[in-house]
């Protein structure tokens, strides 16, 4: 799997992020299939609840192969 991040703040504590993904999961490495890889896409906003430990709030929006959506809430980042 290979994940891209780009996070930026435009003011003193909100930003926003931008981000994909491409891979697959296969029962064994020799199964893998390199010509049906799955991705996704979002973007998100971020809001600097805590200053001093770079505690932030997080809201993102992810967009499926397959179309569908998906809204995401949560406090610090994975990374």
């Amino acid at each position: 799997m290979i994940q891209l991040e780009h996070r930026q703040f435009f003011a003193e504590r909100w930003g926003f992020v931008v981000f994909g993904t491409l891979g697959n999961v296969a029962e064994d490495i020799l199964k893998f299939d390199f010509s049906n890889l799955k991705y996704s896409l979002g973007t998100g906003l971020r809001f600097k609840f805590n200053k001093e430990e770079s505690v932030n709030l997080r809201a993102d929006l992810g967009i499926g192969i397959d179309g569908s959506t998906g809204i995401y809430f949560g406090i610090e980042e994975a990374f």
